[in-house]
This record gives structure tokens, C-alpha cells and sequence, in this order.
């Protein structure tokens, strides 16, 4: 099967122009209001597991849950420099049914 190539996958960094406190409370209120449900996926609701920084970078890791089969889904922010980059992964399978790109958008 033909899953396309990873350049396909990437998601460009975001970027900002503000203290790294003020951008880690900024991702974390997207977060926060996230809607469980919207668009048909993680209707399982979503946990923040894991947040650290050095005053340098800083790092949010999140867990989404589909409310059918509660598939679970990590999500990673990694801040520093004005950059923050995210990873979103299915723990299962192959293809995700673009659930993890409908999240990020």
C-alpha cells in the first residue's frame, strides 16, 4: 500500500514572538478549551500527563481518547526559540483516518 511520504506528515512550527511562560500558557489554554467531540473525534476527552521547562524550552504532553474504541493518542508540544513544534501520534495502526491532522487544524 502507498501511505504517501512523511513530508506529507509534517506539520510546520509554529512560531512566536512572546515570553516562553506567556507561549506554554498559551498552548495549554488551547488545550484547555478544546471541545471533546468536535469535528467527530476525541470524543473520549483528552488528559495534560506531562509539562516541564528549564526557562529555556519548555514541554506539554497531552493524551486524546475517540470515544468508540478509545483509542488513544499522544500529542507533544516542545517549545523554545520562538519555535514551537508538535508531534501527534495514534498508538494503533497504520492510518489514523485523519484524525490527528484534524486536531492540530
Amino acid at each position: 500500500a502507498d501511505y504517501g511520504t512523511t513530508a506529507e506528515w509534517l506539520v510546520a512550527p509554529f512560531k512566536y514572538d512572546k515570553p516562553l511562560t506567556d507561549a506554554i500558557t498559551d498552548v495549554k489554554n488551547v488545550i484547555a478549551a478544546y471541545p471533546p467531540g468536535q469535528r467527530g473525534i476525541d470524543g473520549g476527552g483528552f488528559k495534560l500527563v506531562d509539562e516541564k521547562s528549564d526557562g529555556k524550552t519548555g514541554y506539554l504532553y497531552v493524551l486524546f481518547e475517540s470515544r468508540r474504541k478509545g483509542f488513544v493518542d499522544d500529542v507533544e508540544f516542545a517549545l523554545g526559540d520562538g519555535v514551537a513544534n508538535v508531534r501527534t501520534s495514534s498508538r494503533l495502526g497504520y492510518l489514523d483516518l485523519g484524525v490527528n491532522a484534524k486536531r492540530l487544524n
